[in-house]
């Protein structure tokens, strides 16, 4: 999702060359300019440039980490290559829909160009997230990617200096037992994760290694052979009446008793009741009003 609202942006001369500046807010009310050069001299090339600054300031989304302002910097600047490039920018794909198959077939078997098989793996992650499976999935389900593959996957394969054309089975098998036994990067402790969360991220890194193998920048998956860990079946735990009873006591009066007490009564999860809109309760049940809500996977 676009933070365009919540980032300015103007252009500076560096130099006979025309720098982006890009300037946004934090959580805590700082404020944290960036700079972004864009190799365009300053005779000749003003439109363009003004182009290429809202692009910029359109696409960037505003990092809460450090970790995350590192790859929205190198996002930014893959965004300037393409642009200046003239082909493959973000303007030149079109989200795919039902009347739009061609666009798809066309986007699935060309290379683009930037792509190289000696590029670092974390890198062609991230590339192929924003230029390709951006366009294919519904931008809900493009944010957990892009959560998935910007904050955890690609930082452990940019730490190990993996390449695309390099990355072998034993790559992707080492990673995902370090997901299931924690570990860190520098200062940063990632914390053990589920097998169920492992197999999600699997899923993201299988499908953009099957990308690679259709445009023939490698010539098999990898992850095809990678064995994943034992999801273990999920025993639910049920409240007891007296326990539900001292639930309600403790949040009654508070901002979560009406999440907590939809949950109880109609089962619904965090963030179903959370997210729970008028249409979907059925108040002609005055008694006992109905909710339709539907489920994810």
């Amino acid at each position: 999702m676009s933070s365009e609202q919540n980032v300015t942006a103007f252009l500076r001369q560096k130099r006979d060359y025309f720098h982006i500046i890009l300037t946004y807010q934090n959580d805590d009310d700082s404020i944290t300019k960036l700079s972004f050069s864009t190799s365009l001299k300053v005779r000749g090339n003003k439109k363009k440039a003004e182009m290429l600054m809202q692009k910029i300031r359109v696409e960037f989304v505003i990092p809460r980490t450090d970790e995350q302002l590192e790859m929205e910097k190198k996002r930014m600047k893959l965004i300037i290559k393409k642009f200046l490039a003239e082909s493959d920018t973000l303007e030149e794909v079109t989200p795919l829909t039902e009347s739009n198959k061609e666009a798809q077939k066309i986007i699935k078997v060309q290379k683009p160009k930037g792509l190289l098989k000696d590029m670092l793996f974390s890198s062609y992650l991230v590339y192929w997230l924003e230029y390709v499976e951006k366009y294919t999935i519904d931008p809900n389900t493009y944010s957990t990617y892009r959560m998935n593959i910007v904050s955890k996957i690609a930082p452990y394969f940019e730490n190990k200096v993996s390449t695309l054309s390099n990355l072998t089975i034993t790559d992707i098998q080492e990673y995902y037992t370090q997901c299931i036994d924690g570990y860190k990067i520098g200062k940063k402790e990632y914390k053990p994760i589920k097998p169920a969360t492992v197999k999600r991220r699997h899923a993201n890194i299988r499908k953009a290694l099957q990308y690679a193998v259709d445009i023939n920048l490698i010539p098999k998956n990898p992850a095809d052979s990678v064995e994943l860990p034992k999801i273990e079946k999920y025993v639910s735990s049920i409240y007891t009446k007296e326990e539900i009873d001292k639930l309600f006591d403790i949040v009654r009066g508070t901002k979560l008793e009406v999440p907590v007490t939809l949950a109880a009564f109609y089962g619904l999860r965090r963030e179903e009741a959370i997210g729970l809109r008028w249409d979907a309760i059925n108040f002609e049940k005055k008694e006992s009003p109905s909710i339709t809500q539907s489920r994810s996977s």
